[in-house]
């Protein structure tokens, strides 16, 4: 099976309209509702609204803490937020609660701190963007509109690389 670069899927997509917001279900082209705030882990509790998140490329990855793959993904995850994090912005999401993915956390980063945002507690995200396998990965642009919908593999430097060029083709600034 020939694999299409996740590029050549999010260019078309830069120009979608809004979503009628009595569908909940989000699809690439849709946009985020505004004033969603979730809770924050980490680095620092509170919340978040990710629809007014500095006009950076966003990406959502949902994981839980039994799912080996997201687990071992967070320092990867890390590492991409540090290197881009000036045009990107990286929000793991998870429906557990602090208590459950504290111990994990600490472990995977070997107590050091992390630069990822951590949503917790989510029912909100999870329903916008249903999925039935972890990891789950929701980019979206600066508008807050869905360019695609991939598992976390495509999460690595050069897809950002080229969605950050192509946006500035565009006539975009990242």
């Amino acid at each position: 099976m020939k694999m299409i670069p996740l590029i050549t899927l999010l260019i078309p997509l830069l120009s979608y309209s809004q979503i009628n917001l009595t569908d909940s279900n989000l699809k690439v082209g849709d946009t985020i509702p505004q004033g969603i705030s979730s809770a924050l882990f980490h680095p620092s509790d509170g919340e978040i609204d990710i629809s007014s998140l500095d006009k950076k490329l966003v990406i959502l990855d949902f994981w839980a803490a039994w799912c080996s793959p997201c687990v071992e993904a967070l320092p990867k995850l890390d590492s991409i937020q540090r290197e881009f994090g000036e045009h990107i912005q990286i929000i793991p999401i998870t429906y557990q609660k602090a208590t459950d993915i504290r111990a994990i956390v600490a472990k995977v980063f070997k107590n050091r701190e992390t630069v990822l945002p951590m949503v917790i507690e989510d029912n909100t995200y999870r329903h916008l963007f249903p999925h039935r396998s972890l990891p789950h990965t929701v980019w979206l642009d600066r508008e807050g509109r869905v360019l695609a919908i991939t598992d976390g593999s495509e999460i690595n430097g050069e897809n950002i690389r080229l969605l950050l060029k192509a946006r500035m083709r565009k006539g975009g600034q990242s």
